[in-house]
């Protein structure tokens, strides 16, 4: 009797660490769908913020144009045309940074998901070592109780007056 519930022991603790893995692997592939979908909302983010920017400085481009032209200046040449064309490689590298954030913050999300799929997988993996642990660490009791140790446990050295010992 006791071998049995050994056994019934070690099948249910089995399941739990199988479950327990199946679960935090579950939770890791969350995580990374998560982190993934992070990534692609900051390169949406950043995309639409440079946009904006860019219409912005072109909004701000046509005025200085429309005032120079309005005051007679020639905007093509000069000191206006200097000032129009510094005005444009501001807007341009503004929004270069604004891309360049978005893709950083986008890439430390991917780091993100590629470690939660990882961990995922070791959870996974630990499971499946802690339930053949457990199902090894069943049959060794089960054969200890078989072999009349009372279920305490196989152990290969038992004194000679222990009742599970046999010559």
């Amino acid at each position: 009797m006791g071998a049995a519930v050994a056994i019934i022991a070690a099948l249910v603790s089995a399941y739990a660490a199988y479950e327990q893995g199946q679960t935090q692997q579950a939770i890791g592939k969350y995580n990374q769908k998560v982190a993934q979908n992070e990534a692609i909302a900051r390169r949406q983010a950043a995309a639409i913020e440079a946009d904006n920017k860019r219409e912005q400085y072109a909004s701000i481009l046509a005025s200085q144009r429309a005032g120079l032209g309005g005051a007679g200046v020639i905007s093509s040449e000069g000191t206006p045309l200097l000032v129009q064309m510094e005005s444009a490689e501001r807007a341009a590298l503004n929004e270069a940074r604004i891309r360049y954030s978005g893709e950083v913050g986008a890439r430390a999300s991917e780091s993100e998901a590629i470690i939660q799929g990882y961990i995922g997988k070791k959870a996974a993996q630990r499971g499946y070592i802690q339930a053949g642990a457990s199902l090894l660490q069943g049959a060794a009791d089960a054969y200890g109780s078989y072999q009349g140790g009372g279920g305490g446990g196989y152990t290969r050295n038992r004194p000679a007056d222990s009742p599970g010992f046999r010559r």
